[in-house]
This record gives structure tokens, C-alpha cells and sequence, in this order.
């Protein structure tokens, strides 16, 4: 349809435009045929300096205390925010100064160990517990009193 043979079509569009309430897919062909056509775009900038006047006529508002509390909470967050996304991506001096951090960080190291702990049979990993869990001084030693270790009828 060509606006330009309408012009309350045009008008009403414009005056939408220029105040938001033009949304979506007609927002889009509107500013479409106002970057193509120069009468569209000349009455979107008359409602919209229609529009700007009455700004001028508010008084204007301050506002709450509560506002500015959210303003700089959301500020903050975002330094916060940038501060550990720089301290994730820099290099630890921790583990750089006591050498550890190159070995223990070393992919080939992890995969071996998996290659060879999925390479072991069931049984040795339960073992290998079991003999760890153990104090070192009861390993040999038979119970103490074996009556006393029975519960009693």
C-alpha cells in the first residue's frame, strides 16, 4: 500500500511511531519507508517534535532514594563481575612461585592417571582402600577378647 495516497494512514502511523505504541512488524516496515520515502520520514519528524514539546511543559521529577540504591548496587555488581572474570583469566603467582602449578595442572598427567586407574581390575581400588583405611598397628593382631566383642543373648 502506498502510504503517500493515504495521508491519514500516514498521519496515524507516524503519530504511533513517533509516540511507541507502533510495535513489531510495523515498527520495522514503518522505518523501512522512512529511510526510503522522504514525506514518510518528514511526518514521523513532525510528531515526533510534536511530541518533544510536551516534555518541556513537565515538571521535572526526582527521583527516590531507592532508585539511586539500585543504580549503583547494579554498578557495583558489574565492576565485581569484571574484577573476577580478570583474577579467573590471570595466571595464580601462588602456583607460579612454588612450581607446583605446571605439573599438577598438566592435562597428559590426569590422563594417564585415568588410562591407568580404568586399566586396574575391580578389585584392587576396594583393596587398595580397605588396607589404607586400616590403623597401622592392628593390622596383624587378632581381637582383644573375642567373647567381649560377641553381643549377649
Amino acid at each position: 500500500m502506498n502510504l503517500l495516497q493515504t495521508p491519514q494512514l500516514l498521519e496515524h502511523l507516524a503519530s504511533s511511531y513517533a509516540l511507541g505504541t507502533l510495535r513489531g512488524g510495523a515498527r520495522r516496515r514503518f522505518e523501512t519507508l522512512a529511510r526510503e520515502q522522504a514525506p514518510v520520514r518528514a511526518a514521523a519528524l513532525i510528531w515526533q517534535s510534536r511530541l518533544s514539546s510536551l516534555t518541556e511543559l513537565q515538571a521535572q521529577a526526582i527521583p527516590a532514594p531507592a532508585v539511586w540504591t539500585r543504580i549503583d548496587n547494579l554498578v557495583q555488581g558489574d565492576k565485581a563481575q569484571a574484577a573476577m572474570q580478570a583474577a579467573r583469566q590471570a595466571p595464580s603467582t601462588t602456583d607460579a612461585e612454588s612450581g607446583m602449578g605446571g605439573w599438577l595442572r598438566s592435562l597428559a598427567l590426569w590422563r594417564g592417571a585415568s588410562f591407568y586407574r580404568g586399566r586396574l581390575p575391580p578389585y584392587a581400588g576396594r583393596h587398595w582402600l580397605k588396607r589404607s583405611t586400616r590403623r597401622v598397628g592392628q593390622r596383624n593382631r587378632p581381637p582383644a577378647n573375642p567373647a567381649a566383642s560377641r553381643p549377649a543373648n
